[in-house]
């Protein structure tokens, strides 16, 4: 179970420096458009900056929770799925701008 943890906060960590390092670039893109973004994008570029603090919480979670296997699992289950989902979400959030922009070009 520790080992999937050290799993989950490098997915997490994964998400943090594409904070860092992409995310950026894309709100200068989207800074240039000077049209309003949709929310989902605004949320996912005003907390951008909090992900690597992400990356630290599953290991001492699944320390905490050693004493019961049961909540252990189902702790590293949760942030498994949660980073899971937070790649392609992430995705989908920098790229809907593109394609609204696209909905009104073409």
């Amino acid at each position: 179970m520790k080992f999937l943890a050290i799993v989950v906060s490098f997915l997490f960590l994964f998400c943090a420096l594409a904070g860092i390092f992409v995310i950026p670039t894309f709100e200068e893109l989207y800074r240039s458009f000077g049209v309003d973004i949709p929310v989902f994008t605004k949320i996912v570029l005003s907390t951008h900056k909090y992900w690597l603090g992400l990356s630290l919480i599953p290991i001492p979670l699944v320390y905490l929770s050693e004493q019961s296997k049961r909540w252990q699992a189902i702790i590293v289950f949760f942030l498994l799925a949660l980073a899971i989902l937070l790649i392609p979400l992430t995705i989908v959030a920098l790229y809907l701008p593109i394609y609204e922009l696209g909905k009104v070009v073409g």
